[in-house]
């Protein structure tokens, strides 16, 4: 999780990935038409990672869970509002629920 806020804020601290507009860096409820769209149609953030703020939610790891059936996703996805895509927002779904809007990305930490 703290690696994906890391890479979220992109050195900035604005409230989404990018900007402190949405609609500048993300697909949600409001401009999505309820459906994903394709990578890199918004502004990237100062990393230049693009769709970190919506668009699809992002599964992340945690290590304090000891639970296997629960998986933690960030970031939003097309179907929320935007408080939901805000950088610090992280939400526990059940790991067995079908989901439509869920994403893959993978960040490691490099020790650094």
């Amino acid at each position: 999780m703290k690696e994906w806020q890391y890479a979220a804020k992109g050195g900035k601290e604005f409230r989404y990935s990018g900007s402190d507009k949405l609609d500048e860096v993300g697909w949600y409820t409001d401009n999505s038409g309820s459906k994903t769209h394709p990578v890199a149609q918004k502004a990237p953030n100062g990393y230049e990672l693009y769709d970190m703020s919506g668009n699809v939610w992002e599964l992340c790891w945690d290590s304090y869970s000891n639970d296997c059936n629960l998986r933690y996703n960030c970031g939003g996805s097309w179907g929320d509002n935007a408080s939901h895509c805000e950088v610090g927002y992280k939400i526990w779904i059940n790991a067995n629920d079908p989901n439509n809007d869920l994403g893959f990305r993978i960040f490691r930490s490099t020790g650094k």
